[in-house]
């Protein structure tokens, strides 16, 4: 969140790992195929939550730090390929693909560094890390947020008897988020929701490696990178998810997705 080009707080979600689990089916039209994605992720403990805030420009007075919780997170994406036969056991797929993600985290256990005046009651903000701060229970920070994406992109595949390679890369022509972090309290604390869309701001690229083991069954690994940088959007505070004011600050969100997908395959 900014104050003009100022940085007021940042939140940062690590989850350091998500375990999923999910299927895809696949249908076939001459040249053509669409392929039809769900995976959803088991809820535990998965990384940490960062919460920073600048009251004074150039000093970070404030530092949370917080288990991270994954609650639900479920993915969703739709692809169509037209296949393209070249020499030497090359197929090229132009795909548009739709990508929904959905996911929930809570943020628990959390304690904050506060060098700020509000906390020290000292007459100036001081550093989280200064001698002056002081560290404070918070009552953590539940996540909501949801992330649709176009793609577009091309899959390279060459086949060498019984295995498969393919390389996939694919940029978003349009992305839009939308996030709601619930700030915690003995009153049933504060609702922000921040809103982003871009043209071309993210990417998507896959490694995939497959084996036949015979004409009904494949076993295969896919290797994946999701990445957007950051983009800026609107900032809404309120008391109620539904009733929430627009706040004359910029925010801004990026991400970046590691996944390894393993999966067996059955041809009907």
């Amino acid at each position: 969140i900014y104050d003009g080009t100022k940085l007021n707080s940042r939140l940062e979600w690590k989850s350091t790992y998500l375990i999923k689990t999910g299927f895809e089916t696949l249908f076939y039209f001459d040249n053509w195929n669409i392929s039809i994605t769900n995976a959803t992720a088991f809820p535990f403990k998965c990384g940490n939550m960062y919460d920073s805030d600048w009251y004074t420009q150039g000093i970070k007075t404030n530092l949370s730090k917080s288990d991270l919780y994954s609650n639900f997170c479920y993915d969703f994406e739709i692809s169509l390929k037209y296949s393209f036969k070249l020499p030497k056991n090359f197929n090229v797929f132009p795909t548009l693909s739709f990508n929904y993600s959905y996911s929930t985290f809570n943020a628990k256990n959390t304690i904050c560094w506060c060098g700020d005046t509000s906390h020290t009651n000292l007459t100036r903000d001081y550093p989280w890390n200064s001698e002056y701060a002081v560290a404070v229970k918070k009552f953590g920070i539940d996540f909501y947020n949801n992330i649709y994406m176009l793609f577009l992109g091309a899959k390279v595949e060459k086949s060498f008897n019984d295995f498969q390679l393919a390389i996939t890369a694919a940029i978003s022509p349009y992305i839009y988020i939308s996030s709601i972090d619930h700030h915690l309290n003995n009153i049933g604390g504060r609702y922000y929701l921040l809103l982003q869309e871009a043209f071309f701001s993210s990417f998507n690229f896959k490694l995939s490696c497959t084996y036949k083991i015979n004409q009904e069954n494949r076993f295969f690994i896919v290797p994946a990178c999701n990445f957007c940088p950051e983009i800026k959007g609107v900032f809404y505070s309120g008391k109620t998810k539904s009733k929430n004011a627009l706040i004359d600050q910029p925010c801004s969100f990026n991400f970046t997705k590691f996944s390894i997908t393993i999966g067996w395959m059955i041809h009907f």
